[in-house]
């Protein structure tokens, strides 16, 4: 039965702030901007909860929301989905990219023949770095009215871009006098269009982009059916949508009556480096005349934490909205830096506070270690400092984005219940994904059938004790067989035209051979590899998003803030996303002497001025072990 609009409360929460239940409620475009901690994504749910649960989005109609990260999109569908059950399938959450791949694989005969790719391509997963990009330069054979190899020999290396390539929309105009960029470009185009269908992928997912909305362009029919059946659109961290995706979102979208609800922060834009839109929240308001909300509240950070980020929001803006602390908190909350005499005193620290945190009732998941780059490196003698006290611990780096692979979720839900007796989370997790995947309602026990099923392969599997890849590949594909592979990769877009699932699985073998390895029976392996009671090491980027009651910033050193002084803006933002992760407690640290690249070498941070005196306005401890 569904409420009636005024009837309808949000759901699994006491209440909204203002501004958020206006966003919630809102029946036009409305782009909400909110400070770290504020609950974007609980907005977005609780919009989904009310236009499902009220019939304003009513069946078949569908929601679509689009995220940058896949963790963020998969967090989004499971809080809308625990909470509306059946019409939850008609909520779509997926990733910008996967959002633009699958138009792509649906509709590539709309494209003209020169941009059509392979009818099963697989994306290239790494940008072409300038190298590779120099080297395809150097190596061309420019015509005769571009100069020829003269005019080749007079560009400097490095000087041609991915964004020479994706940097305008498709299809390219005949230029009456290109430039050799231009030139360089189009061919780059022509070749990686012709060798699409080859093994390793050619076509990168800003190409992939510039494709969807060509085909949205060029073939209104795809346009309106888009527009009919997703009337409402939600789009997360909206403050990192690229050029080439928000051409997606104008193309497919302006001048309709789609409703869209964007949320972000610009404090938080950390992905200019990969082409973010510098000004796209101002277009978006502009061009889509869209409300505005803002919202004010901090249900992470403890006060003391939220007073210091306040103080810290003055490196971004003139004159940054002031957040206010919502809820209770058992603690002021701290900020410390820590000056060591190398990484070595540094890691053991860092030991000591995990594990007298622990022994205070605090878990390892408590922790996280934040790394601006090369986190193996860096991280590995505070891991091996905590690996010596018997506290688990790792480079997240691996593990993170194939966590919310489907075909993950199910094959570590399957396990988890095959070997660790009674475990009614695994059990729930397993059957709602296979509702999903095989279209079966709430009250239908088919779910239920194919669960009963499923978990006892993976038991015999499991208990034969396979050790090696090949053999844990092996058992996952036939735990997968029972689910129904096939219906498996049609229920997933980025499973049924590629080899990505048995990519996807044969790295699960890989990491699962290898927490085995390191593990006294099963259980304990897929504990490992879900991340259970352990401490995680990760980059910023990859931070975003999550929470920790301690986050330990390690390095706040020049040689790995080496682009702070030419992109300074984008690189204070980095620094306040790390800040805003804890919730209690954050330390920032500096280690005299380590190896964070080039061997043991001293470190500076001078470079860093402008951030250490702001932590020390903002009222930091400094703690010294020398």
């Amino acid at each position: 039965m569904k409420l009636l609009p005024e009837e309808w409360q949000p759901v699994d929460v006491d209440e909204l702030e203002p501004s958020a239940e206006t966003a919630v409620r809102s029946t036009r475009s409305v782009l909400v901007t909110a400070g770290p901690g504020a609950g974007k994504t609980e907005l977005l749910a609780q919009r989904g909860c009310y236009l499902l649960q009220t019939g304003l989005c009513s069946s078949p109609r569908k929601i679509l929301a689009v995220s940058f990260k896949v963790d963020a999109a998969a967090n989004l569908r499971r809080r809308v989905g625990h909470r509306c059950g059946d019409d939850a399938r008609r909520f779509h959450s997926v990733t910008l990219d996967a959002f633009a791949k699958g138009l792509v694989d649906r509709f590539r005969m709309g494209l003209p023949t020169e941009y059509r790719p392979a009818a099963r391509f697989a994306p290239r997963l790494a940008p072409p770095r300038d190298p590779e990009l120099s080297s395809f330069l150097q190596e061309l054979e420019p015509p005769p009215e571009l100069g020829g190899d003269a005019a080749l020999a007079a560009i400097p290396r490095g000087a041609f871009y991915e964004s020479d390539v994706v940097g305008r929309p498709l299809p390219w105009p005949e230029e009456s006098s290109p430039t050799l960029r231009q030139w360089a470009g189009k061919v780059y185009w022509q070749d990686a269009v012709s060798a699409s269908g080859s093994e390793d992928g050619t076509l990168t997912f800003p190409m992939i982009a510039r494709l969807a909305e060509l085909i949205l362009r060029v073939n209104p029919a795809i346009t309106r059916a888009l527009r009919a059946t997703c009337p409402f659109v939600f789009l997360d961290e909206f403050q990192d949508m690229t050029p080439w995706h928000y051409d997606i979102l104008r193309e497919a979208l302006l001048g309709s009556d789609v409703c869209i609800t964007a949320v972000g922060d610009t404090k938080q834009r950390i992905m200019l480096w990969a082409g973010a839109h510098p000004r796209v929240s101002e277009e978006f308001v502009r061009q889509f005349e869209a409300g505005t909300e803002e919202l004010r509240r901090n249900y992470r950070s403890a006060p003391e934490l939220v007073r210091m980020q306040n103080e810290l929001a003055r490196l971004l803006e003139d004159e940054p909205t002031e957040c206010e602390v919502a809820g209770e908190h058992a603690r002021e909350g701290v900020c410390q830096v820590l000056e060591c005499d190398d990484a070595v005193a540094e890691s053991e620290w860092i030991a000591d506070q995990v594990e007298e945190g622990i022994e205070a009732g605090l878990s390892p998941d408590d922790f996280c270690l934040i790394y601006r780059q090369r986190v193996q490196r860096m991280s590995a003698p505070a891991l091996s400092s905590l690996h010596a006290r018997g506290i688990l611990a790792r480079d997240e780096t691996v593990y993170q984005d194939l966590a919310d692979e489907v075909a993950v979720r199910i094959l570590a839900a399957s396990i988890r219940a095959a070997v660790g007796g009674r475990d009614p989370d695994a059990w729930c997790e397993l059957t709602d994904i296979i509702r999903r995947i095989h279209g079966i309602s709430d009250e239908d026990a088919c779910a239920e059938t194919i669960a009963a099923e499923a978990i006892p392969e993976a038991k015999r599997q499991f208990l034969e004790d396979p050790s090696d890849e090949g053999e844990i590949q092996s058992a996952c594909d036939a735990v997968l067989a029972i689910v129904d592979r096939a219906v498996l990769q049609e229920a997933v877009p980025a499973y049924s035209r590629t080899g990505w699932l048995d990519k996807v699985i044969e790295k699960m073998a890989g990491l699962l051979a290898r927490d085995r390895e390191a593990s006294d029976d099963w259980g304990e392996a897929i504990s490992r590899f879900q991340g259970m009671d352990t401490v995680k090491a990760m980059t910023i980027h990859k931070s975003k998003g999550l929470e920790y009651h301690t986050v330990m910033f390690v390095g706040l050193e020049d040689s790995s803030w080496w682009a702070y002084a030419r992109q300074e803006e984008e690189e204070r933002r980095a620094f306040f996303v790390a800040f805003s992760r804890a919730i209690v407690r954050v330390v920032f640290t500096f280690a005299r002497r380590r190896d964070a690249g080039r061997g043991d070498q001293r470190q500076s941070r001078s470079g860093l001025t402008t951030l250490y005196d702001a932590l020390e306005q903002a009222g930091a401890n400094t703690l010294t072990v020398w």
